[in-house]
């Protein structure tokens, strides 16, 4: 018995049909393939022969998957081009810093003032001047303690703010355009602290002398200098021109690319794809009918809405091509079992129950055959597997039969199946074994692989990963 989920039977047709479009597009006629089927129909089986396919014609290949967790603008060609070391399409984080930095004295003086940038149209000294002024006028206004240390500590106006850290010989005032990281005040509070700790002398009994004052200005240099990761805020983005510009920048990277070899692309799950990505996709079917490049994107058609307004312009524009994987047939079905077993007396009324029960889907049938070895249900008798026990029951769908397979699983490899669902469906095999909330992740490991639960950093099938993913709970 062979624990595999990527048996292949059935589909002579449809590798056909891939292998001549694959024809076409090395003659410089691209196309836009969309790959359809319900869940477990073998769209990812067939992608992946698609893929060797083209890889045996002489094609560059190139792969993105949609993810259903993931918000990130462009994510599915992001995943594309980060296969080629390219820049992110569009930069979801920024660095950020201070706009301009001021140290005033408790008289109100303006002691450094320091800014990464050349700014016009803002005179210093009245700014400090002002700034003094308003914060006396709420102090006297507002301190009822009669101590006269506290201090305003914050301005907004429009994008700007204005953050004030207070001392008891300065005040460091910082001007931010934008978004504002949370360390940016404790930084400003730690540069206080570090002039006061280092230069009360000079605050003390400050004459105007600026020559004294020169490595305040080099503290003021140094936080200056900082930068801050946030997220990007993209409110402020015209959408539909970062979009364009986006399509435009994808279409001339991968037209390069063509130049020389032909390029395939395969785009899995774009039922999960954020709507900037299939803008993308759109653009790239218009533009590439006469380019060296094909696309193939797989699609669950129970799940085609977020997606349907896409595929209605494919195909009122008639620039797309599609496969629907249909059921296995009985003698197909026979065909896997047949694959899936090397020797076996499994009746025709056994396969016709099968075909009954599972409506022709190649994992379900798959899953089925696999949990009936763990279960004991089929086992091996005089060199033949046959089926041992006359009762059993077969799950009602593909979820139920998989969370079967999962319930036969030790802890420990549940607990690693749980911690790398997390990652995706594919991961890094170095962060299951690095993990000590199980003591031997190891064994966990290769447990999932001899049950063909993952294999080679990736679990065999999507499914495998939804499922687990959405059954942790939810605390």
């Amino acid at each position: 018995m062979k624990f595999s989920n990527s048996v292949f039977v059935g589909r002579d047709r449809e590798l056909k049909l891939l292998s001549d479009w694959l024809g076409d597009g090395t003659s410089g006629k691209g196309s836009t393939i969309v790959l359809n089927g319900v869940a477990g129909m073998g769209k990812s089986v067939l992608a992946d022969h698609f893929k060797e396919l083209a890889k045996a014609q002489g094609y560059n290949v190139l792969t993105g998957t949609a993810d259903a967790y993931t918000l990130r603008p462009f994510h599915i060609f992001s995943e594309v081009f980060e296969g080629i070391g390219q820049e992110p399409l569009l930069r979801d984080t920024e660095h950020i810093g201070f706009t301009r930095i001021f140290a005033v004295n408790k008289a109100g003086l303006l002691m450094a003032d320091v800014s990464p940038m050349e700014e016009e149209g803002l005179d210093s000294d009245i700014f400090a001047g002002m700034l003094s002024a308003v914060q006396n006028f709420v102090r006297d206004s507002f301190d009822n303690t009669g101590s006269r240390t506290a201090g305003l500590g914050r301005l907004e106006y429009g994008n700007l703010k204005i953050i004030i850290e207070h001392g008891h010989n300065v005040f460091l005032t910082a001007v931010i355009s934008g978004q504002e990281h949370q360390s940016m005040k404790n930084n400003l509070r730690l540069a206080v602290n570090d002039i006061e700790d280092n230069y009360a002398d000079i605050l003390s009994d400050w004459s105007g002398n600026m020559e004294q004052v020169k490595p305040i200005a080099k503290i003021l240099d140094s936080l200056a200098e900082t930068k801050f990761l946030v997220r990007r805020n993209l409110e402020g983005v015209k959408l539909d021109a970062e979009r364009m510009r986006i399509a435009d920048s994808v279409f001339d990277s991968i037209s390069k690319i063509a130049e020389d070899k032909p390029l395939a692309i395969i785009l899995e799950d774009i039922h999960w794809a954020d709507e900037s990505s299939l803008f993308v996709l759109t653009y790239l079917a218009r533009n590439i009918l006469n380019r060296k490049i094909v696309i193939l994107a797989t699609l669950r058609t129970e799940e085609i809405e977020p997606v349907q307004e896409t595929i209605d312009k494919l195909s009122q524009e008639k620039i797309y091509r599609e496969i629907t994987l249909e059921p296995l047939k009985k003698s197909e079905i026979l065909a896997l079992v047949n694959e899936m077993f090397d020797n076996h007396a499994l009746d025709d009324n056994f396969i016709g129950e099968i075909e009954s029960q599972s409506e022709g889907n190649p994992f379900f049938i798959q899953e089925m055959l696999n949990h009936m070895v763990l279960e004991n249900v089929i086992s091996m008798v005089d060199g033949q597997h046959v089926l041992v026990q006359e009762s059993y029951s077969i799950p009602s769908n593909v979820e139920d039969i998989i969370h079967h397979r999962l319930d036969l699983l030790e802890p420990d490899a549940m607990s690693i199946a749980e911690l790398i669902s997390c990652i995706g469906r594919e991961f890094d095999m170095a962060i299951p074994r690095a993990t000590e909330i199980i003591t031997n992740p190891g064994k966990a490991i290769q447990k999932l692989e001899d049950t063909g639960i993952i294999s080679h950093g990736q679990f065999s099938h999507a499914l495998f990963q939804e499922v687990i993913y959405n059954s942790i709970n939810k605390r």
